[in-house]
C-alpha cells in the first residue's frame, strides 16, 4: 500500500493534530491516568474527515484501514497481559484515522521498541534485570491463566 498523503496540507495538518492530541493524552494520562475519549473521538473523526475532504474515497479508505487496525490493537491486548489501557489503543485508532494503517504500523513498532527500551533502562538502574527477564520470558512462553511471578 502506498503512503496515504499525498497531500502536502494535509500532512502537515494530520501531524499536527497528532502531536497536540500526543501532548494532551501525555498531560492527562500522567494526571489522571487516562487518555480521555473527548481527545481520542474527535481526532478520529477529525481524521476520516480530512482524509475525505482532500482525498476522497481513496482517503476514506485508508482511514478506515488504519481505525480498523488500531481498533484490532483493542482485541489482541487480552491476549498479551493488557500492556495498554483502553486510551492508549483509542488513541493509536486515531493516528491510523489521521495518517493512515502504514504510519500507524510504524508508529506502533517504533513505541513498543521505545517501550521495551526504556523497561531494559529502568530494569538496570533498579537492579532487577535477571528478575525482568526471568518475568518477560514466562510472559512471552505461557498464557495469562499459567503466568507466574517469579519473584514468588
Amino acid at each position: 500500500m502506498q503512503p496515504m498523503h499525498d497531500d502536502p496540507v494535509l500532512t502537515v495538518a494530520t501531524s499536527a493534530i497528532i502531536y497536540a492530541m500526543a501532548v494532551l493524552a501525555t498531560v492527562t494520562d500522567v494526571r489522571d491516568g487516562k487518555v480521555y475519549n473527548w481527545l481520542t473521538v474527535p481526532g478520529a473523526a477529525l481524521g476520516l474527515a480530512l482524509n475525505t475532504w482532500f482525498l476522497g474515497f481513496e482517503g476514506t479508505r485508508s482511514s478506515l484501514i488504519g481505525l480498523g487496525i488500531g481498533v484490532a490493537v483493542w482485541f489482541v491486548m487480552p491476549i498479551l497481559g493488557k500492556p495498554l489501557g483502553g486510551g492508549d489503543v483509542k488513541f493509536l485508532a486515531a493516528i491510523g484515522a489521521l495518517r493512515g494503517p502504514q504510519f500507524l504500523l510504524y508508529t506502533m513498532i517504533l513505541a513498543f521498541l521505545w517501550a521495551g527500551l526504556m523497561g531494559i533502562v529502568l530494569a538496570c538502574r533498579q537492579g532487577r534485570l535477571l528478575a525482568c527477564a526471568r518475568r518477560a520470558g514466562s510472559w512471552l512462553l505461557l498464557p495469562p491463566a499459567l503466568r507466574t511471578d517469579p519473584d514468588t
